[in-house]
Formats: C-alpha cells, sequence, structure tokens
C-alpha cells in the first residue's frame, strides 16, 4: 500500500542579511535545526554561532561565537558538527574543538565533555537518560572502514553496534568511490525511551538496550539504473575530479535514515545525494509493515523528526531557510 506525506505547515525562519565567516552575506551555510516544542534551534557553520527561534519564527536570540572558550564553537567545515535535544537541555557537538557542548533552552552554558574519539569522525548526536550517544566513522589499521554506535562520556566510550563499511575502494592506486554504500542509521525512539538502528545492508532494526531484533521486513531493493548513474556522477566530488569512476553493486541499501514516530511508526528510507528523492517503507516498532512511500523534497531539504514530528527541512534563499511539518496520510 502507498501512503502519501502530505504538507500541514510551513514557517520561514532566518535572517535577512545575516554574515558569515564562510558564506557569502545572508546564506546559512549546512543548517541544522532541532525542532522542540516551543522553540526551534539553529547550528550555522559559517556564523559559529546558533540562533534560537520561536515557534513562529521569530528570532529570540543567539548563543556561541567563534573561538575555543567554554560556550564558543569552530565548526570547521571539514570536521563534524551536530545538535541533540533531549527535553530540556540542547547538546552541540564540534568536531574542530571535539567538545560536546551543553546549554539551557536560553542558551546558558552549563557543561562540556570530551569524548575522546582517538580519531573517530562522529556523524550523528543523539541523547538517552543524560547520556549522549554517537553514531561515528572509524579506520583500523588496516584501513578498514567501520561505522558504530558508542556510549559517550567525558574521555571515555563504550561500543552498542559495530559493522564493517565499505565507502571506496583502491584500485590501481586511485580511490574509487561505492556509489549508494550501506551506512549505519539511527534514531531516539519518539518517546525517549530508547534507539532504533541498523545498517541499510540488512533488512532488520534493533532496539537499544535490547538483543531482540525487530522482525525482518519484507523490504525490497530498487536496481541501481542509468539514471542513478548519472546522479551519482553528476555531484560535485566527481564533476571536481573528472568525473571518476565508482563501483556499483547491482542494488541500493534497504534505507540509508532511519526516522522514529509517534504512534510507534518507523520510517526506514533512501534519500538520493542530489535530487532529494526519499523513497522507503513505513513500519511499526513490532516489524509489521504498513506501506512504502515515495516523496520528493525542496532543492537541498531534507526529512527530519522530532518529538516524534516529521518535517522537512531546506534552504529558500537570502539566508533564509523553511520548516515544513509533514503528516503521513492515507491514499
Amino acid at each position: 500500500m502507498w501512503i502519501f506525506l502530505t504538507l500541514v505547515w510551513n514557517q520561514s525562519f532566518g535572517l535577512k542579511d545575516m554574515r558569515s565567516f564562510q558564506t557569502p552575506p545572508g546564506g546559512y551555510d549546512q543548517p541544522v535545526a532541532v525542532v522542540g516544542e516551543q522553540q526551534r534551534f539553529v547550528l550555522d557553520r559559517g556564523s559559529a554561532l546558533i540562533f534560537r527561534f520561536n515557534e513562529r519564527g521569530e528570532l529570540q536570540g543567539s548563543f556561541g561565537g567563534f573561538g575555543r572558550e567554554k560556550g564558543h564553537f569552530i565548526f570547521a567545515p571539514q570536521f563534524g558538527a551536530d545538535l541533540a535535544w533531549d527535553g530540556q537541555n540542547l547538546w552541540v557537538w564540534d568536531g574542530t574543538t571535539a567538545l560536546i557542548q551543553v546549554f539551557d533552552e536560553r542558551g546558558n552554558w552549563l557543561k562540556s565533555m570530551n569524548p575522546n574519539l582517538e580519531g573517530a569522525e562522529l556523524l550523528q548526536l543523539a541523547v538517552l537518560n543524560n547520556e549522549p550517544i554517537g553514531l561515528i566513522r572509524r579506520h583500523d589499521t588496516q584501513n578498514r572502514q567501520f561505522e558504530a554506535i558508542w556510549r559517550l562520556s567525558d574521555k571515555q566510550k563504550s561500543e552498542v553496534f559495530e559493522r564493517q563499511v565499505q565507502l571506496w575502494r583502491t584500485e590501481n592506486g586511485r580511490s574509487i568511490a561505492y556509489a549508494f554504500p550501506a551506512h549505519v542509521a539511527m534514531d531516539r525512539k519518539a518517546d525517549g525511551s530508547g534507539l532504533i538502528f541498523g545498517i541499510g545492508s540488512e533488512p532488520n532494526l534493533h532496539f537499544w538496550g535490547s538483543s531482540e531484533k525487530i522482525k525482518q521486513y519484507p523490504l525490497t531493493r530498487d536496481p541501481i539504473g542509468d539514471e542513478d548513474r548519472e546522479e551519482f556522477l553528476s555531484q560535485s566530488l566527481h564533476l571536481d575530479q573528472g568525473n571518476l569512476d565508482a563501483s556499483w553493486p547491482p542494488y541500493k541499501p534497504f534505507f540509508n535514515h532511519i526516522l522514529s514516530l509517534v504512534e510507534g511508526k518507523v520510517l526506514v528510507f533512501n534519500q538520493s545525494p542530489v535530487f532529494g528523492i526519499v523513497k522507503g517503507f513505513i513500519l511499526s516498532e513490532e516489524g509489521r509493515m504498513l506501506g512504502q512511500f515515495e516523496a520528493f523534497l525542496d532543492e537541498g531539504g531534507r526529512l527530519t523528526a522530532d518529538g516524534g514530528h516529521l518535517y522537512q527541512i531546506s534552504p529558500n534563499g537570502s539566508g533564509r531557510f523553511a520548516i515544513k511539518e509533514v503528516a503521513i496520510g492515507s491514499p
């Protein structure tokens, strides 16, 4: 059964003349939004600030600034950055300084911690029971690539889940990227009680804190066609390097994103890296198939979830971006 995603709410946020260190005047550099009950937080790499808006899109203030002292950020573009909201406080990861900093809802600094990632790259941050959880990527001594979920604390970590991933291969001394590699994906459960995670090469998911898997789904994988090759090779990574060849598996992953929603629904989907095409499945937490969906997002848009509600976040020019709530309906 096909299920439609319907726009139910649209709000434009932003500043018309915001100037950034690393972006053109009025431009956001990779904004990341966390949608709270009363506020929206936006991380802007270019200005090293986090902007705080109310639910009507009106600016309430900002905090941070460029620097290494407490409460400040660097957010260099070659390093990771992410936000996580635990219902009371905002957790901010700055890969440049390798620190997680915690702020209250008004942007007052509370504490910092160094998770001691030892060269691993933190891709995504979540918080469970006042404990940070990180999706990381690392290499071993043989240069094999792994993605893992770690419990993080100050200068300590413990592994929850890990899988080897293949992002590229070497041929005649040249690195060749894998098209549509299978990544580890995770999301905090909508009720905050745990974590849902898995890897796109396996048609099942796991719950945090339990060895029991969600049932294996009757998921299908789309074959990779000529249009996928054209799309992949049109990315700047390949245009800048003379359209490097790519390794093409016969099928796309089962999914590369997971989002937990209200009423026990789980979205697992693949998002196109260029055209914003989202295609996937809606499942129950017990593993029952509820339906499948396909959606075309705004240019530069992505799906995200907070508090169990589904949103699309997309830039819309002049230093502004849009947050659109999306409803899951029936045909």
